[in-house]
This record gives C-alpha cells, structure tokens and sequence, in this order.
C-alpha cells in the first residue's frame, strides 16, 4: 500500500492550513477529554454528543472549503471563490461516526480528494452541462476547464 504523503500545497494555502489545523485540533481536544470523562462515569451525555457532532461539521466545512480552494487554484481559478458553507452536524450519533469516518479518510487523502472535485467541477463547466447563462458571481466569468 502506497503511503501518502504531507500535500505541500498546502503550506502554500496559510489561512486554510490554519483554519484547518484549528478545526482539527479542536476536535481532537475534545473527544480526548469527553472520553476521559466516559471512562470516568457511566456514560457520556447527550449534550457531547451534540457539541462534538457539531464541532464535526464545523471541521468538514474548513476541510470542504481547503479541498475546494485548492481545487479552484489547479484550473485556474481565482481560489477565493470558494467559500466555507456551513454544513448540517449529525443529530443521531450512528451518523455522527459514520461521517467521522468519511472525514477521515478524506483528511488522509486530500489530494485524491482535490482530483475528484477538479473532475467534478470539469464536468460542470463541460458545455453539455452548463445552463444556458454563463456562470457569473459578479465578480468575472472563471475560464473553462481545457478537455
């Protein structure tokens, strides 16, 4: 099995490396000292289970957007344009460790990730899937994906 390695474009991309690494950290703060505190009492409450859903959702959203920008800068495109969008935290905790799951891997695959989202986003500037209007943000047409 090949090894993966640290994705250097990351070092380039300061904020999202920072914004990144906080959300992770976070998150790994607190499910060290809720488990400490699940083994010290019978069970944990539902309300950790809440916050740690969403610091969760909080972290795939800086992990969206990172993907996302460095996914804009391989075509060509202005890498702000990729904004955070908040997503939905888990409300049943079988969701929860199944998305901790997916953010995970992906955490450990980023650059396969950036590849699939670079195809996707090709695909949707392709001229068979594009609406009728150009994509236009009020900012300036992105350039089309070369084929």
């Amino acid at each position: 099995m090949k090894r993966q390695s640290f994705p250097l474009w990351l070092l380039r991309d300061v904020p999202s490396l920072m914004g990144l690494l906080a959300s992770f950290w976070a998150q790994i703060i607190f499910a060290m000292s809720s488990g400490n505190k699940g083994m010290r009492a019978d069970s944990i409450g539902k309300q950790v289970h809440d916050h740690f859903a969403l610091m969760l959702a909080h972290a795939e959203a800086k992990l969206d957007q990172t993907l996302f920008r460095q996914a804009y800068r391989r075509l060509g495109w202005p890498p702000n344009l990729a904004g955070l969008h908040i997503i939905a935290s888990a409300k049943i905790w079988s969701n929860t460790q199944e998305r901790l799951t997916h953010y995970a891997e992906a955490f450990r695959n980023m650059n396969r990730v950036v590849d699939a989202y670079v195809e996707d986003l090709c695909a949707l500037q392709h001229p068979q899937n594009r609406p009728r209007r150009p994509w236009f943000d009020g900012r300036a047409a992105l350039p089309r994906c070369s084929p």
